[in-house]
Parts: structure tokens; sequence; C-alpha cells
């Protein structure tokens, strides 16, 4: 049986929060898990056409970030945590890192996302907002520097109905997921889901506006008692009973910032699905504006199946003296 991994991405070795770091021993303790630790390189002024020893500047530079993430090693080390170190040449990072994790196959990827100020540059980050699109695994990007309580609430995102290009069975990969880390941290799983509202229904569905006013109370009911059974019957197949499920009515950013906080959400785990490019740049905003405001961690599943466009073999090499000359085992 081939051992349960997961990947921690490292932007900046001296940049990385050593809370962060703790919340990542936590979850590999909690999945029984080794931690490959990796951390993508690249520098442009070493790859100059009239630059001479370029290879040799390359390695040099790759073994110099190497011994920088040996206090990240050894911190995850001291917490009983088994540990591999990897630093590579390739650009840019999120496709380096999608690289690692296709090589690799880890059952999560986890990515230090800290939270922004409004104003000061984008509210996400270019390489996370990549990942969330291309990452085949589970990513778990940490926000909050506060450590998981001892029972840590993960609120799973679901929508039962086949809107925005979305296949049913992601609402069971982002249970599961979620699953796996609720059973690890010994935590509860909560589901949340936005209705749509009557009016924003009337709207989508031309057929309901022809409906006889008399009867369109009793309709609007059934629209209500519907969408919400089918949020149950997703729930039940993961064994959350009803007292967990927050059903919000309303657009689907504003209520999951609610619910989070309603919940006291340590975690929240949603699902990103490929996009148009008009599709992408609506979305987007959205994206950064949960991200932007959500103070807890969030976990993002992509559908079974999934196939990033990143292509396994980068552009960029570099020859490596020996086998592990940037793959350290400890």
């Amino acid at each position: 049986m081939r051992r349960r991994h997961i990947m921690f991405a490292v932007g900046w070795p001296a940049d990385v929060d050593p809370a962060v770091v703790d919340k990542v021993a936590r979850v590999a303790a909690a999945m029984e898990a080794e931690v490959q630790l990796f951390h993508c390189v690249f520098d442009r002024a070493l790859v100059h056409p009239q630059r001479f020893s370029t290879q040799r500047s390359i390695r040099h530079l790759v073994e110099s970030e190497r011994r920088r993430l040996q206090p990240l090693v050894g911190r995850l080390r001291a917490r009983g945590v088994r540990v591999r170190s990897s630093v590579r040449w390739d650009y840019p990072v999120h496709e380096g890192i999608v690289r690692q994790a296709l090589r690799r196959e880890p059952a999560l990827l986890v990515v230090q996302s800290t939270r922004r100020r409004r104003g000061f540059g984008r509210l996400l980050g270019r390489t996370e907002f990549r990942l969330i699109e291309r990452c085949p695994c589970p990513v778990l990007f940490i926000r909050s520097r506060e450590p998981y309580p001892p029972v840590p609430v993960l609120l799973a995102a679901v929508d039962p109905r086949t809107t925005h290009d979305k296949p049913l069975e992601l609402d069971d990969q982002i249970l599961r997921s979620a699953e796996v880390l609720r059973t690890g941290l010994g935590g509860e799983l909560a589901v949340f889901h936005a209705r749509p509202s009557w009016e924003d229904a009337l709207r989508a569905e031309p057929e309901l506006r022809r409906v006889p006013t008399v009867v369109r109370n009793d309709v609007c009911g059934a629209y209500c008692d519907g969408i919400d059974g089918q949020v149950a019957e997703v729930a039940a197949r993961h064994g959350v009973p009803r007292e967990r499920m927050h059903i919000l009515e309303g657009p689907a950013a504003q209520c999951l910032l609610i619910a989070a906080d309603d919940a006291a959400a340590d975690i929240v785990a949603v699902g990103a699905v490929p996009r148009s490019i008009l599709r992408r740049a609506i979305t987007g905003h959205t994206t950064e504006r949960v991200f932007d405001s959500l103070g807890c961690d969030v976990l993002v599943v992509k559908p079974r199946g999934f196939r990033t466009p990143i292509s396994r073999q980068s552009q960029h090499h570099v020859e490596r003296l020996t086998r592990h000359a940037s793959w350290t085992v400890y």
C-alpha cells in the first residue's frame, strides 16, 4: 500500500509563518501522512543568453534554497512528522507546483495564503488563483494563523442543482474530502447551500412566471422545500444531520460568509470547475471577494476526472549532478 502524503508548497522559506507550519503538522498527523515540502525557484538573470556557467549557477541556487528549507524541516520533524524536501527550477510558480503534484500525486496540497489588506494589490495572488483553476488534487489554503481548536468545524458548500456547468458528483467529492480532514482532526462536518431567491427563480425560469397568482405561494413553498430536500439528501449520504445544515437565501458569496461566521467554521470546503474565459472573469471577482473576506482556511476540491491543462514536462531544464540534488529524504 502506498504511503499517504501531503505536499506543502512554500513560496519563500523565510516568509513561512511558524503558526502555519504547526497547522500543517497537525493536518499531517491527522491524516497519518508524510509531508513533502516543496519550493519552486526561478531567476531570469541566470538564464540570460550572454551568461556563462548557467547550469552551474542554477544548481548552486537550487542547493542554496534547499538549505533554506531546513529550519522548516526541523520544525516539522520536531512535531513528529516524516518529511521530504524538494526544490525544483521551474516557472511560473503555479505550474511548477502543479507539475510536482503530478509527479508525486499527493492526497492534499497545502498552501500558505495570507490575507491582504484592501487597496494593496490583488486580493487573491496569481499563484493562488491559478492553483484553484488548475491543480488536480484538493488544495488547502491556510488563511488563518489561529491553530485548529480541539473540535474544528468544517463547512462544506454544496449545490445539488446542475448550474454553472457543475457536475452533480462534485458535491460528494467536496464532502468526501472534508470528511477525511474532519475524521483526522476530530471535528464536526456541516453543510451549506445558498438557495436562489424566489424572485431570482422567476427570472431564471420563464414558465414559473405563468403560474396563476392564486397558487404562486404554494409553488414558491414547493420550490424552497424541493431545494432544501435535495440538500438534505446530499448531507444524509455523508452522515450530516439536518441541524448542521445551513441553508440561506441570496447570493452565494454573501451567504457563504454569513454561514461560515454562524457555524464558526475553521475550514470551508468549496468546489471548483473549469469555466470559459468570460465565466472565469466573472467568477474570479467572486472568488477574490470570498477569499479576502473569509478569516478561516479554505479547502478547494475539483470534480472527479479533472485533467489539468498544465503539461507534465517543464520548458525550463536544469541538469542535476546526482539523483538527490533536489530531493533529500529526512
